[in-house]
């Protein structure tokens, strides 16, 4: 799960500094490829952001509304397989 949870927050961040790149204005307060990162991992885990935002575009609202709902679905595979795991005695034990 650190695997995904990792790969997620990566991909994002990818996203986010690519779209930072091409327009400065999208993104306030980013000022590096770091910046992206904490701010996917802000937006996954619903913290804050403190200094970092969006600006006046369209795109990386968009894209912050398909973080949250996918992560939200990651969320929700990983409470079902946990549950799955607990839920269900092993034979013979």
């Amino acid at each position: 799960m650190v695997a995904v949870y990792g790969a997620a927050f990566f991909g994002w961040a990818l996203i986010y500094y690519v779209t930072w790149r091409w327009d400065g204005t999208c993104f306030v307060g980013f000022s590096s490829f770091q910046s992206a990162v904490l701010f996917s991992i802000e937006t996954m885990f619903t913290i804050g952001y403190g200094t970092h935002a969006i600006g006046d575009c369209w795109l990386p609202a968009a894209l912050v509304g398909a973080h949250c709902l996918l992560g939200l679905l990651m969320e929700s595979v990983f409470i079902g397989i946990v549950f799955a795991k607990i839920s269900h005695p092993k034979a013979g034990a």
